[in-house]
């Protein structure tokens, strides 16, 4: 291989690790939005058990 190749997979190899970083970093932050959505739901879930059996306990 002369420089000239060397350097251009040199380069390619930078930008590839560059788009599976990238890749990464985005798989991350949808997990974290997903998680985030999912505790929400179940939060809310909760709220509404912890309704009922408050209500059950107070009829008036």
């Amino acid at each position: 291989m002369n420089i000239y190749e060397e350097q251009h997979l040199e380069q390619k190899l930078d930008e590839i690790t560059n788009h599976i970083g990238q890749l990464v970093l985005d798989i991350i932050l949808v997990s974290e939005k997903q998680v985030s959505r999912e505790y929400q739901t179940y939060e809310d879930i909760e709220d509404c058990r912890r309704s009922v059996v408050a209500d059950r306990h107070n009829p008036f």
